[in-house]
C-alpha cells in the first residue's frame, strides 16, 4: 500500500548508456526411444518409422510475482500501514542520428526494492500480497509505457537530453498518481470488487506491452 500524501516519494535512479549507435525440420537418421524436448516429443511408432511431433508450443512468459520474501526491509511498528512497496525506474538507452533529427532506443526497467519494502509479521495475507503487487506493477506499467514513448518519439539533435528527461518524468509522475487512485479506489485493498477490476485492468495493459518487456 502506498505512502501518505506528505511521505517522500519513491526514488527513480537512471542509468545512462554510451552514446554511440547500436549496431543490433531435422530428420532423425534412425529410431529413437521416447524423448521429450522443451520444443516437443520424437515418439518410436510400431512400425519403426520415427515421426517430429510438435507436441506444443513453448509456454508464453509471464510477468513475475512477488513473494513475502521479497520484502526484506524493516517493518515501521508505528505506521497504520500493514506492508509498504518501493519500487524504482531504471534506463539506459543508445543514440541514432539521421540528417536533422535523432532516434533513441531505451531498456528501461522496473526495479522492486526488496531491502526497503516491508511487512508487518502478523500481516502477510494473500489479499494483501496482491495488493503490493499491483503497486509493483503499476511501477512496471510506468517502464514499459517510457520505452514505448521513447520509440515513437522523434528528438531533435541539439535537445535530444532534455526532450528524453522530459518524457521520462512525465511519465514517472503519471504512474506515481496512478499509485494514489489504486490505493483510494481499493481502499488499500479492503474493497476487493475495485480490487479484482484494478488487477485485470493492470495485466491487460501490461500484456498489450509485451513487445517492451525488458525479460
Amino acid at each position: 500500500m502506498n505512502t501518505p500524501k506528505n511521505a517522500t516519494p519513491k526514488s527513480i535512479t537512471v542509468q545512462k548508456a554510451s552514446l554511440n549507435s547500436a549496431s543490433h525440420n531435422t530428420k532423425p537418421k534412425k529410431p529413437l526411444t521416447k524423448r521429450n524436448t522443451k520444443s516437443g516429443s520424437l515418439i518410436k511408432v510400431k512400425s519403426g518409422a520415427v515421426k517430429p511431433v510438435i507436441s506444443s508450443k513453448p509456454a508464453q512468459k509471464e510477468f513475475p510475482k512477488l513473494l513475502w520474501t521479497d520484502f526484506k526491509g524493516n517493518p515501521k511498528e508505528d505506521s497504520w500501514f500493514l506492508a509498504h512497496s518501493y519500487w524504482k525506474i531504471v534506463y539506459s538507452y543508445t543514440v541514432r542520428t539521421n540528417e536533422d533529427h535523432v532516434k533513441i532506443s531505451v531498456n528501461a526497467k522496473c526495479v522492486f526494492e526488496k531491502d526497503r519494502a516491508w511487512v508487518k509479521c502478523d500481516a502477510k495475507s494473500q489479499k494483501l500480497l496482491e495488493h503490493e503487487q499491483g503497486h509493483y506493477y503499476i511501477g512496471c506499467l510506468c517502464a514499459l509505457v517510457f520505452q514505448k514513448r521513447v520509440k515513437e518519439a522523434i528528438f531533435t539533435k541539439g535537445n535530444y537530453n532534455k526532450e528524453l528527461r522530459e518524457i521520462f518524468q512525465k511519465t514517472f509522475h503519471e504512474y506515481l498518481n496512478l499509485e494514489k487512485k489504486y490505493d483510494e479506489e481499493t481502499r488499500h485493498y479492503l474493497d476487493q470488487e475495485a480490487q479484482g477490476n484494478w488487477d485485470k485492468s493492470i495485466m491487460k495493459q501490461i500484456n498489450e506491452l509485451r513487445p517492451y518487456w525488458w525479460f
